[in-house]
């Protein structure tokens, strides 16, 4: 198995096909570790379109998680089509299997534009947490009101840790809007998630984000709302 796989021909790769039905379990593995081996050749070598139906079968193979993530990451990288790509990377996330998530979260900003984020935006709540985690992480790179609307739904979440991804995002790509949010949220919560609300704020700029903290401040008439030293003795960023 090895050898075909070094070998890295049509010829050889064809060969490696019929192995990954077979009831040897080592057997069907190391089929599937040479298979890669070809499929990644060809990739390499600019024969994509010769590499791509490799990765599909490997990838309905049902081997192991590895070998469905590495396939789908040579899929996803083997295809000149980008709305194929997006409606693979949907595809995936909609599988109930969260150990192919981060696989093509990661490779969201490359196949996806800022106007194209909202079908992914739509998607993220009904993802297994940590994939929420994951996927606003991503999110919050993308300069779109879509991004601070969905980081605003998921501070809702029973979930502390899609909580303080979504003040991660806020704070990243925030505006006036978001910081009245985050002011609120800050006097609602406590601990490390009240200090993760005022290093959101921290991190907005503008006289605009400081007026509305200000307000905040006026509107709860509480000290512990405050941004340490940006309000209160501090200087207030222009």
């Amino acid at each position: 198995m090895t050898a075909l796989g070094r070998i890295g021909t049509i010829d050889a790769a064809n060969s490696l096909v019929r192995f990954l039905g077979s009831k040897n379990e080592g057997l069907r593995i190391s089929a599937a570790s040479s298979l890669l081996n070809c499929a990644d050749g060809f990739l390499a070598s600019g024969e994509a379109d010769r590499a791509f139906p490799f990765y599909r079968q490997l990838l309905g193979s049902d081997i192991s998680l590895s070998v469905s993530r590495a396939a789908l990451k040579g899929l996803i990288s083997a295809s000149d089509d980008h709305d194929k790509e997006r409606s693979l990377i949907l595809e995936v996330l909609q599988n109930p299997d969260p150990g192919m998530h981060s696989a093509v979260i990661g490779m969201v900003p490359r196949v996806f534009a800022a106007p194209e984020i909202l079908p992914l935006c739509e998607l993220l709540p009904r993802l297994p947490e940590q994939s929420q985690v994951q996927l606003l992480s991503v999110l919050s790179g993308y300069d779109n009101d879509v991004v601070l609307v969905t980081a605003a739904q998921a501070l809702s979440s029973p979930s502390l840790e899609i909580r303080l991804a979504a003040l991660h995002a806020l704070g990243r790509e925030g505006n006036p809007s978001s910081a009245k949010l985050l002011v609120r949220h800050a006097g609602q919560s406590r601990g490390v998630e009240q200090a993760a609300a005022r290093t959101a704020l921290w991190n907005l700029k503008g006289s605009a984000v400081d007026a509305t903290i200000l307000e905040g401040r006026v509107q709860f008439v509480a000290a512990e709302l405050l941004v340490p030293g940006r309000l209160d003795g501090g200087s207030i960023p222009p």
